[in-house]
This record gives structure tokens, C-alpha cells and sequence, in this order.
């Protein structure tokens, strides 16, 4: 058994579910204003889809060759959608920071370091409570810059560290990076 969208499903209808999953991100995906909180979801939903793909094609009582096939093709297709919907490229680049949380019953501050940049946001580990949509601050410790972020999704690693996704709200290069490299190569 395997949960997609926090349903429980059995192999067979995972596929077909994952399928219609993706036929629905790829028809959104043509959409030209295709994006904010909708595709944020649709993120989230691919990225659930991949890990629970990965999970069946290598839980015990693997799958027939056929099925694997399908899981893999699952993968390859999730992958390139989430690849496709991402504002811009990622740079996996290690920055220290200081986050901060004013959101009610939700109080804290904590020193962290980036994993993954953009040009509007990034992905840190973080031991303390975060939902979607909650606003943090972000303190560069290199630079005292600081900026308000969105938490655009949270993903448990542990039972004591979340790793949590960011866009900034008023800030269009807060990493202060070259990305015409990246847009450029993105575009190819």
C-alpha cells in the first residue's frame, strides 16, 4: 500500500492515479498564467507522486517488468514537469542564514544554511514548525541583508527537522547571483 494525495492505494491503482495526475499537470502546465499558489500545489503533488513511485518500485515484492516500466516512466515524467514549472534554475549553494518566525503559536528564530537558491527563493533545514503560506524572515549573516519570505512548502525529514521552500516578497535577486547563465541554459 502507498498513499497518493493521503489516500491509501494498492500498486495498480497508484499507476492509474499518478497517470491522470500527470495527463492534469501536463494540460495546467500549457496554461500561459500557470502559476502561484496552483502550481505550488501541483508541485507538491509531483514531488508525493516521485517519492511514492520510488517507495513501490523498491518496497519488497518488487514490481513485474511491466509495472516497473510504468513506475519509471512515472519518475521521468513527474521529473520533467516539476523541471518545467520552476520559475527559474537552482543552484545548490550553502549560505548562512538566520530565520525568523513571528506567526502565532509559532514564534521562533533559528540559525540555518541554505541547500538550494533561486533567484526568488531557497530551501533550508530547519528544526523548528513551519506551515505553507507562513511569512519568515530572512537574515543574510555574510551580508545583514534581510527580506520577508512565503513558505511555499514543508517536507518532514525527521521527527525533529523539516526542509522547508521560500519565495521572497519583495525581493527579485536577494543572493545577490549572476543567473543569465542559468536562464539562458534553462531556456535550452
Amino acid at each position: 500500500m502507498i498513499a497518493l494525495e493521503a489516500r491509501p492505494c494498492c500498486r495498480e491503482h497508484f499507476i492509474h492515479s499518478a497517470y491522470g495526475l500527470l495527463d492534469q499537470a501536463s494540460v495546467q502546465l500549457e496554461r500561459a498564467a500557470f502559476h502561484g499558489p496552483e502550481a505550488e500545489s501541483v508541485l507538491r503533488e509531483l514531488d508525493e507522486c516521485m517519492r511514492a513511485a520510488t517507495s513501490l518500485a523498491i518496497a519488497p515484492g518488487k514490481p513485474e517488468n511491466l509495472e516497473r516500466a510504468q513506475l519509471m516512466d512515472i519518475l521521468l515524467w513527474a521529473s520533467e514537469l516539476c523541471r518545467r514549472m520552476r520559475r527559474g534554475p537552482r543552484k545548490g549553494v550553502a549560505i548562512p542564514v538566520v530565520l525568523r518566525s513571528d506567526a502565532a503559536g509559532r514564534v521562533w528564530r533559528e540559525d540555518a544554511e541554505t541547500s538550494t537558491l533561486s533567484r526568488h527563493g531557497a530551501c533550508v533545514i530547519c528544526r523548528h514548525e513551519a506551515v505553507y503560506g507562513d511569512t519568515l524572515h530572512v537574515w543574510r549573516k555574510d551580508t545583514a541583508q534581510e527580506a520577508p519570505a512565503r513558505v511555499v512548502w514543508v517536507r518532514r525529514l525527521t521527527n525533529e527537522s523539516l526542509e522547508i521552500g521560500f519565495e521572497f516578497l519583495d525581493q527579485d535577486n536577494f543572493w545577490r547571483l549572476d543567473w543569465s547563465r542559468d536562464d539562458q541554459q534553462d531556456r535550452s
